[in-house]
């Protein structure tokens, strides 16, 4: 499992509630794009991670990878921290957890539960569309997806399933969808992972929906006024509804938090 500081705080806190005698074996990887002395480089990256997440981190493994990309939008400055639990036993423990949970969320159709489910998978497994701004995408294997597709199905949220081979595609939510639901997502989307939210948050606010809500721009097309009023975030007249000022209310929060 390779995190990023905020992420690793809290995959650690929630690990040790779950699992009492805890052996998580812990590295590095790190992509150096400037050819830096390795042996400063390491000591300097171990610091970063063990003062920002106060993780012991003596003597662990780092691996230093050459790369040519300086700027590489999902690079992190401090690299990955990798957590493993290398116990057959623990494995099997968290496969269990998850089948129950999934299962619970079929059972009882519970949206909140299947929701929390979903941003927990984006943590890990999403990101932020590069070519159509404001969407997000989940990245798996076809038996993981389908998975997914019967959970975000209970959500009630609209998305799409792109296969790329026999067993590697995506799951596209659009940005519509994420303004739609932006009351139950703000708080909790990309919660720990500050660079993608910003970058999320960045790109939404960009969408002709966005501009359109928050009065940016006074004109929109005639598909997207449809598919406001459809919604009831606008009452057919061109006017916001309840729903479409508390989805504008908490569209500007979202966007303007510095979180």
């Amino acid at each position: 499992m390779c995190v990023y500081i905020r992420t690793a705080i809290y995959f650690r806190k929630v690990h040790e509630k779950l699992v009492k005698d805890v052996k998580i074996v812990f590295s590095i990887t790190y992509c150096d794009p400037k050819n830096k002395d390795k042996g400063f480089l390491r000591d300097k990256i171990i610091n970063s991670w063990k003062k920002n997440t106060g993780i012991k981190l003596e003597g662990i493994s780092v691996r230093i990878i050459p790369t040519k990309h300086e700027n590489a939008s999902n690079r992190n400055p401090f690299g990955s921290l990798i957590f493993k639990e290398n116990r057959e036993l623990t494995r099997i423990y968290y496969v269990r957890l998850l089948n129950f949970l999934f299962n619970k969320i079929k059972e009882e159709k519970n949206k909140e539960l299947a929701l929390d489910f979903i941003l927990g998978v984006l943590e890990g497994d999403g990101s932020v569309s590069a070519k159509k701004r404001g969407h997000v995408i989940i990245t798996s294997n076809f038996k993981e997806l389908k998975i997914l597709e019967e959970v975000i199905k209970i959500v009630g949220i609209n998305y799409r399933l792109y296969m790329e081979g026999k067993n590697k595609g995506y799951i596209r939510i659009w940005s519509l969808e994420l303004i739609k639901n932006i009351s139950h997502l703000k708080d909790k989307l990309f919660k720990y992972y500050p660079k993608r939210r910003k970058t999320l948050k960045e790109r939404l606010a960009q969408t002709g929906c966005a501009r359109f809500l928050l009065g940016k721009s006074k004109k929109t097309s005639n598909w997207l006024i449809g598919q406001l009023n459809k919604y009831g975030i606008l009452d057919g007249k061109g006017n916001l509804t309840e729903l479409g000022k508390k989805i504008q209310k908490d569209l500007k929060e979202f966007i303007l938090s510095k979180e």
